[in-house]
């Protein structure tokens, strides 16, 4: 699947966090640009201790649209907290070599799992199931689901690369187990709803519920007043990441130590 496919779904209710966060409404247009109301804006602005500037929004937006894209290659990202990030190989070599051990790293954990399909089979009932490469091509992973989306699973192919987000349910004659699957763009769409009314609370000066949102909004902040006007994270830049990372790199610490007592002085659990 494509990166282009992968956030058609998605990168609407990005865009709505950023919007919800400004305490103004967007739209979005056919090219990615986005068109702002005031609708909004008195009754969120009054209750917040900071409003997010377009600068920081678009900061703000590239760098969750940074962690999600890593999310969805089953890569390391601030959205998998709370989630045993694997491939399909590592899992089935574990449960090839040790099936107590395998048990105890996975079995009834929340798991963030990637692979290549190697089959899309119906079951029981005709409910779906999924396949994924592993050691052993009799005894591949398999991947069931809890309510499952019957037109996507329809569309996809032998030798995809797909990210879920399961629970491990052990191993059927060493064939690993996964239960109450959901394609990871599913899962990270639910994740998104969630953090729009978090993020309001942050700034509004509430203690953050998730690292996502305190970092998130804090680095936003304070990235967008060092950098450059022309930076890439001003236009959806794909090195937007690399140029955050640049700029910590080189920035004093005594700098960012004066943006965050900034904010703490406004109110915010920084």
């Amino acid at each position: 699947m494509t990166k282009m496919l992968k956030w058609l779904g998605i990168i609407f209710l990005v865009l709505i966090v950023i919007g919800m966060i400004a305490g103004k409404k967007e739209g979005v247009k056919e090219e990615g640009n986005t068109s702002s109301s005031n609708e909004l804006v008195n009754n969120n602005t009054e209750a917040a201790k900071y409003v997010l500037n377009e600068k920081e929004k678009k900061v703000f937006n590239a760098m969750l649209q940074d962690d999600v894209d890593s999310f969805l290659d089953g890569g390391d990202s601030m959205l998998s907290d709370g989630l045993i990030v694997t491939t399909s190989l590592e899992v089935a070599k574990a449960y090839e070599d040790n099936q107590v051990g395998a048990d105890q790293k996975y079995y009834k954990k929340d798991i963030l799992i990637s692979g290549k399909i190697e089959g899309i089979n119906s079951g029981l009932g005709n409910e779906p199931y999924i396949t994924l490469n592993g050691t052993n091509p009799f005894l591949a992973p398999q991947i069931h689901f809890d309510n499952p989306n019957i037109d996507k699973i329809a569309s996809l192919s032998k030798g995809q690369k797909m990210t879920f987000v399961c629970m491990g349910n052990g191993a059927v004659v060493s064939a690993p187990m996964f239960k109450d699957c959901q394609l990871a763009e599913e899962f990270v769409i639910n994740k998104i709803e969630k953090i729009k009314p978090q993020v309001q609370e942050f700034l509004r000066g509430e203690k953050p519920r998730t690292e996502l949102v305190g970092k998130l909004t804090f680095i936003s902040i304070a990235v967008a007043r060092l950098l450059p006007d022309n930076s890439k994270c001003y236009s959806g830049g794909k090195n937007c990441a690399k140029e955050i990372q640049e700029l910590f790199d080189k920035t004093p610490k005594e700098d960012m130590k004066k943006i965050h007592t900034e904010m703490q002085q406004l109110g915010l659990k920084v």
